[in-house]
């Protein structure tokens, strides 16, 4: 994957993803982005990535916490599960479209905790 690659993943779930508000927040350099996707006021899909390390972390951050995530560091990909979100589980490799497949997952976790 290549700061391109997920720019453009980026816009396609801006429009896909019916309770996304907007893409805000894109700070990019050389290396690295950072990008958010707005689902209402103090919540929002905090997207970070480093090119050259290949770290991609994915949050959803309700105020000032995150309360879900998914991250692929050095290779290897875990989940910060709703409420332990200090854990560190283990997971299958998501290889295609990683942010689309974490927009799936909080779709029905904001369903089912009434957060949207």
């Amino acid at each position: 994957m290549t700061i391109v690659d997920l720019l453009d993943e980026l816009l396609a779930v801006e429009r896909r993803f019916w309770f996304i508000e907007r893409l805000s927040a894109i700070k990019q350099t050389d290396e690295a982005l950072k990008a958010r996707l707005e689902i209402r006021t103090n919540l929002f899909v905090q997207v970070f990535f480093n090119e050259t390390t290949g770290c991609l972390q994915l949050a959803l951050i309700e105020g000032q916490r995150r309360i879900y995530g998914r991250d692929n560091e050095g290779g290897q990909w875990h989940l910060h599960p709703l409420g332990s979100t200090d854990a560190h589980v283990p997971t299958p490799e998501i290889t295609a479209f990683p942010v689309r497949r974490f927009l799936t997952e909080i779709e029905q976790i904001m369903i089912d905790h009434d957060l949207i």
